[in-house]
Formats: C-alpha cells, sequence, structure tokens
C-alpha cells in the first residue's frame, strides 16, 4: 500500500469468512488509516467471491466489518 509523506503506517489484521461463518484466511496489512484499511478490505472482499464477508481489527479493536452476507447475523 502507498505512503503519503508524514503518515504513520499501522498494521491491521482482515478475516474473511467463510458462508459457514469460519475464518479459512487471515491478512496482515498496512494502512494510513482506518478508512484506507477499509478501502483496501472492501476491494479484497470483491476480489474473492466466495467469501461473503470481512472483518478489519486494530489489535482488540473492530475497524469494519464488510459483506452481503454476515454469517454471525443469519436468522434460520
Amino acid at each position: 500500500m502507498p505512503q503519503s509523506a508524514g503518515q504513520s503506517i499501522r498494521g491491521y489484521r482482515c478475516y474473511l469468512f467463510d458462508a459457514a461463518g469460519h475464518i479459512p484466511i487471515v491478512h496482515e496489512i498496512e494502512a494510513t488509516s482506518d478508512k484506507e484499511a477499509c478501502e483496501f478490505a472492501d476491494q479484497m472482499l470483491a476480489e474473492q467471491p466466495r467469501y461473503p464477508a470481512i472483518e478489519v481489527w486494530d489489535r482488540a479493536r473492530q475497524v469494519c466489518r464488510l459483506g452481503t452476507e454476515y454469517p454471525s447475523e443469519r436468522t434460520e
């Protein structure tokens, strides 16, 4: 991810969820802001259509949750 002069880089974790609500893939990324991390995660989700949802975390803080179907919120 490109850096802008004067902006500090932070590490984030992106958790991709499968249809069963499991986390088969974890990506560590670097970004200059929460917004940038969420934009990257949105792009990652679009490139991996077999995964319906993704979460972005900054250590113990959930930054965002994206997806058309979020497995833990399904009602059956």
